[in-house]
């Protein structure tokens, strides 16, 4: 099973999205636990721009470490606090750097990823945009400390 929490208005097929409001699959609070989940029943978590919004981000990653099975994928897309929009929308909490993803209990990080700009509607700018993608993503920790301006970044942390 897939599920996509904080789904909003990106419904995915074959997943269960699972939002505060319709139309999502499932409607729950993802600052409220137990998530609606049997032990160990999910293979794949994907959580895009939901964290920064969290009340509490350990109960997060304590609820997907509960649902998901031993090797289970979680895809977390956060906002780089050097981007633009890190503080635009209403009711985020937080913004993310590179370092955060250290902490998580119970799962090792597989990837991080970070994303310079977004998608543009030119195809000029954004050959330019995969260009600069690839290069940031060489060496992220680097471009991290000495480039800003990244919009967000994508983890996938593997459950132990």
């Amino acid at each position: 099973m897939n599920v996509n929490l904080g789904c909003g208005t990106d419904h995915i097929s074959g997943f269960i999205n699972v939002d505060l409001q319709e139309p999502a699959d499932i409607l729950h609070n993802l600052d409220v636990g137990p998530y609606p989940f049997d032990d160990e029943t999910v293979r794949l978590v994907r959580a895009h721009h939901v964290l920064e919004h969290l009340i509490s981000p350990s109960l997060f990653f304590e609820q997907c470490h509960r649902i998901l099975e031993p090797g289970g994928c979680l895809i977390v897309k956060v906002p780089h606090y050097s981007g633009r929009t890190a503080w635009g929308h209403t009711g985020q909490r937080r913004a993310f750097s590179l370092d955060y993803w250290g902490w998580v209990p119970g799962f090792s990080v597989e990837e991080k990823r970070l994303n310079f700009v977004e998608d543009h509607p030119n195809r000029r700018l954004r050959l330019w945009q995969r260009i600069a993608n690839f290069l940031s993503n060489l060496n992220p920790r680097l471009c991290e400390r000495f480039f800003f301006g990244f919009e967000e970044q994508i983890i996938t942390l593997r459950r132990r």
